[in-house]
């Protein structure tokens, strides 16, 4: 029994825990993307073994706890670390267990007390009282409830699953051996129709309608049989409306009429239309999983027994709906059985008085929307008004309304609600504990974290150019635009249009500078081309249409277009491509046209980049045609809409439309007058004009004239373009010089490497300022998308560099030439760097403080990562003759990969917790098992048991550490690339376009396993290491 104690609670099993529960999350997010939500709670996160490794790892840090004895060793950090661990736990369970969330829908004027939550059961009633509730794992494949029986009287009622059918709907098919069957589609007055078939014998109620296909008098609606047609009868006036032609017509009540078809019915404000009629027919429930869409209802097929009678049922229900109740009737019984969301209603209401949706400029892009409500309680008496809006949310007796959705017709409100009184104050107790335990593991004298700080080792370095040939690859040049028009755009003019403003379809107000450079990057995949400036180009291409017409200036990406219409390369003019003459002409025309007729996830990559180029053409015709100008706005409109003065022909009064036709036709002549003169006074003086206008009637939508000189310098400046080759040269100067100083310390060259390194904290200098200017046009953070995100990591891992450069100048190399290959990857084409307007959720102060944190932990982990794959080839180089100069050098690395990766993971581990508290403020739960925060825990659980690995005997070696560097990497870049644009998620609004691995990457990552498994046996093989680590 000490045997088994001992094994249980050692840091081995620990670890052992830790891997399968970072394992076990990771392949659920997988199963998740491919198969759905349900599938991945039934696998993994709801299932009984999940629980049951929570809780092995929850004994087994207390257990350890004792059989370390660190309270009375005064262990503090280690102590509240395992503790944390187990209240976050306890925390997590509360909230499973005791606490629900759902969702509740008002429209305006109206009240509502009702919750449908997130909580799907099969509920059985008799009497108006439930004798049932079971909890349903709708997912493909997974049994979705347990057989249960109950005694009623001197009765049994059993009830068994015998199938589960997804996406499922019930078809009528011909057979002799069926019943007359009508299939209806009704609808009462909210007009939400539904789909039944009644059989012969058999009534339905719907509304407060009861339709009837049998002898039943009281029915409302009787369908007759007579000759195999069928034939109505209603107690009231039924309205006949021809879908066809909208001929109305009367039919006489109590008396029989012959059903006619594309005939809609109405009696009362209720509505039928028989869609057929089976003389004789089985209905059958199949699966409908390839328009999932349509049919968003899963079916269970159940076996009843009531005593000795025996019956098959259907019902369709699924998650966040309501399903409706089935009847079953026996002969002295009738049951009613629901599948779907639970109902909960409220000891209050709200009443939703107006529901406000703000848009960008000229979008229909939402900026924000809000509830504007007033809390009544059960009397009837109003509370309090309140106005619910995205990070506003109102708390009441333990519920939490949070502002969730709204109605198409923007005349009603969807509020998810969560009640999680006591798990969520649990669960931020964890987190404040665990906080607690990183500072004093940071400080305290006894911390491994001090031990590492207060070793000394030399300094060393080795030189590795093969990392930045590899990832330098990502970049290949575009191919050059061939023969362009020489450039007769006058600078200094140029220079004053691209502070013009302009509203893009998204709604934000930006100089022309930055519209320009945004247009010729989607069309032609470049800023600007030689002899030009972006915005030059751009007045170019609008003035000179006639000169770049046949000049190859879109650009094509996939080499099947280019192929199939036989192109000479992968730049093609918009005569090739769309000829003189005829739209009809149009190369593309025909597939365009088919695949818009598609639905979009059925849509294939091939087709998406058809729908990508036919967007360049659409865009370099508005180019010409002035379409895209949106730089006038116009006066009186509620929405602050900006237009082009081609628009001038749909909208805006008389002496509206004559001004602005007036002022862009002027500043349109002037300069295509001054293209021909030279002389671009009448030039200055339109466009002059348009500026007065844009003053005049822009209102306070117009960004402060210091804004955009800021933003127009820095389109100019353009600094990440030159910032990545900087950073290489800084970086690769000072790897080199470090590693000459290593082999040959005699040589006098500190002053390179002070250079070198004066340089790069300059350069990081700059690279701060240019993303503060960043934050101060966008009004944000700038790390709201993929592109601003991966530059700031960059800037972290330089900082990172700088932080350990005093222990090792190799960081600071390092993490220059690390900098250098993310602004890279940054400027890749799935990387969009636009400035634009964050979606409402991203409007929280938890942007800036849960990105900054977490990603500021990215940079920690990408020096780790290289500094280990150092350590691997130092170890491949060392011999008998370099070992007492290698050796020392390879410990050094090792103590900055801990000390650089404890940081990293209490950095990672806080970012976590903040977007936790981020998403329970803004979605009303702090976790979900979203993709984004799941491989975010993945990350954390493995860099924990990387830092465990040392306390196991045969682990605590400078190979081991840096072998977890390198792979522990792969869940940083699963956890930033990989879920982005890879997985599905909430997390949208940061990702990217989706992108194949490409083979470069696939020969780096076995290139880095040959190495770590070459440097492995060596190590293990030499007697070189045998008695140093």
């Amino acid at each position: 029994m000490k045997k088994l104690f001992s094994v249980f609670f050692s840091m081995a099993f620990s670890a052992i825990l830790l891997i399968i529960f970072a394992i076990a999350i990771g392949y659920a997010t997988f199963v998740e993307n491919n198969t759905g939500v349900d599938a991945a709670r039934n696998l993994v996160y709801d299932a009984r073994w999940f629980e049951i490794l929570l809780f092995l790892l929850c004994a087994n840090l207390l257990g350890s706890l004792v059989k370390y004895k660190s309270l009375a060793n005064k262990k503090w950090s280690l102590i509240l670390f395992h503790l944390s661990f187990v209240v976050i736990i306890i925390g997590a369970g509360i909230t499973r267990y005791f606490s629900y969330e759902g969702f509740m829908h008002i429209r305006e004027g109206e009240s509502s007390n009702i919750i449908t939550t997130a909580k799907t059961s099969l509920t059985v009633n008799k009497s108006d009282s439930t004798i049932y509730s079971q909890a349903i794992k709708s997912s493909l494949g997974i049994k979705a409830m347990e057989a249960f029986s109950t005694n009623i009287g001197s009765k049994t009622l059993q009830i068994k699953q015998s199938d589960f059918i997804l996406n499922a709907a019930k078809m009528a098919q011909d057979s002799p051996e069926g019943k007359k069957t009508i299939a209806l589609s009704i609808s009462d007055s909210s007009f939400q129709f539904k789909n039944i078939f009644l059989n012969k014998g058999e009534d339905y109620v719907f509304g407060n309608i009861t339709y009837s296909f049998s002898d039943n008098p009281n029915a409302d609606i009787i369908f007759i049989e007579k000759d195999d047609s069928l034939y109505l009868k209603s107690k009231e006036m039924i309205y006949q409306v021809d879908m066809i032609n909208m001929e109305h017509q009367k039919l006489a009540p109590d008396s029989i009429h012959k059903t006619l078809n594309n005939i809609l019915y109405q009696v009362a404000y209720n509505s039928f239309a028989i869609k057929n009629y089976y003389p004789s027919a089985i209905i059958k429930v199949v699966s409908m999983t390839e328009h999932s869409g349509n049919y968003p209802l899963n079916a269970l097929k159940l076996d009843i027994s009531y005593g000795e009678e025996k019956k098959e049922q259907y019902v369709f229900g699924a998650e966040n709906l309501a399903g409706d109740e089935e009847i079953v009737n026996f002969s002295d019984a009738s049951f009613k059985i629901s599948y779907g969301s639970e109902i909960i209603k409220l000891p209050f209401a709200l009443k939703l008085d107006d529901f406000i949706i703000e848009r960008y400029v000229n979008s229909m892009s939402p900026s924000s929307f809000k509830s504007n409500i007033t809390l009544v309680d059960e009397s009837g008496k109003e509370i309090k008004e309140f106005s619910i809006f995205m990070n506003n949310i109102l708390n009441y007796k333990g519920y939490r309304f949070f502002q969730s959705s709204y109605d198409e017709d923007e005349n009603g409100t969807i509020l998810s609600v969560n009640y999680d009184p006591i798990g969520t104050i649990v669960t931020y107790l964890g987190y404040s504990l665990m906080v607690v335990g990183m500072f004093l593991a940071l400080f305290s004298k006894k911390s491994h974290f001090r031990e590492l700080l207060h070793r000394n080792s030399k300094i060393a370095v080795i030189f590795l150019l093969g990392t930045f040939t590899a990832f330098s690859s990502q970049a290949q040049p575009n191919s050059p635009i061939q023969n362009p028009p020489a450039n007769n755009i006058n600078h200094k003019h140029a220079e004053r249009f691209g502070h013009l403003l302009i509203a893009d379809p998204i709604g934000r107000i930006k100089p022309i500078s930055t519209f320009a450079s945004e247009i010729n990057r989607k069309i032609m995949r470049e800023n600007s081309i030689d002899g030009y400036t972006s915005t030059e180009l751009f007045l170019s291409m609008m003035m000179n249409q006639e000169l770049w017409e046949n000049v190859p200036t879109i650009k094509i990406s996939n080499s099947e277009i280019i192929k199939k219409y036989n192109f000479n390369s992968d730049r093609v003019s918009i005569n090739q491509i769309l000829p003189p003459g005829s739209y009809d002409l149009y190369l593309i025309k025909t597939e365009v046209d088919q695949i818009y007729q598609k639905e979009a996830d059925l849509r294939t990559k091939y087709d998406k980049e058809i729908l990508k180029l036919d967007e360049k053409v659409n865009l370099s015709l508005m180019l010409s045609t002035g379409s895209l100008f949106n730089f006038f706005p116009l006066p009186g409109d509620s929405t602050g809409k900006w237009i082009a003065a081609t628009e001038m022909n749909q909208d805006g009064n008389k002496e509206q439309k004559a001004l602005i036709i007036d002022l862009y036709g002027q500043y349109y002549g002037s300069v295509k007058s001054a293209i021909q003169s030279g002389d671009w006074k009448n030039a200055d003086i339109a466009l002059d004009k348009i500026f007065a206008y844009q003053k005049k009637f822009g209102g306070n939508k117009l960004p402060p004239a210091a804004k955009v000189d800021a933003e127009v310098f820095y389109n100019k400046v353009n600094f990440f373009k030159y910032a990545s080759k900087l950073y290489l040269v800084f970086g690769l100067v000072l790897l080199i010089s470090l590693f000459v100083k290593l082999f040959n310390n005699k040589l006098k060259i500190k002053w390179i490497i002070n250079s070198a390194m004066s340089l790069i904290v300059l350069l990081f200098i700059l690279q701060t300022a240019i993303l503060g200017l960043r934050w101060y046009i966008s009004g944000h953070a700038p790390w709201s998308n993929g592109y601003e995100t991966t530059l700031f990591i960059a800037w972290a891992t330089v900082l990172a560099g700088i932080l350990f450069a005093k222990r090792s100048t190799i960081s600071l190399a390092l993490t220059a030439i690390l900098a250098a290959i993310l602004i890279l990857i940054s400027g890749l084409s799935w990387m969009d760097p636009e400035i634009t307007n964050l979606v409402p959720v991203l409007k929280s102060y938890w942007l800036i403080i849960h990105v900054a944190v977490i990603t500021s932990s990215y940079g920690f982990f990408a020096l780790i990562a290289l500094m280990g794959l150092l350590i691997h080839i130092l170890l491949l180089s060392t011999n008998e003759r370099n070992t007492e100069k290698l050796l020392p050098t390879i410990k050094e690395l090792s103590s900055i990969i801990e000390m650089a990766q404890i940081i990293g993971l209490y950095l990672l581990t806080i970012g976590t917790f903040l977007g936790a508290v981020w998403a329970n403020e803004s979605w009303g739960r702090y976790w979900g098992w979203d993709p984004k925060e799941t491989w975010a825990l993945v990350s954390i659980l493995v860099y924990t048991f990387i830092g465990h690995l040392r306390h196991i005997p045969g682990f605590k070696s400078s190979f081991v550490v840096s072998t977890g560097a390198v792979l522990g990497f792969g869940s940083i870049l699963m956890t930033f690339f990989g879920v982005n644009y890879f997985l599905s998620g909430m997390h949208s609004y940061g990702a990217g376009e989706a992108f194949a691995i490409p083979l470069y990457s696939k020969i780096i990552v076995i290139s880095i396993f040959i190495l770590i498994i070459s440097a492995g046996i060596k190590y293990y093989k030499s007697k070189v290491f045998s008695d140093r680590f």
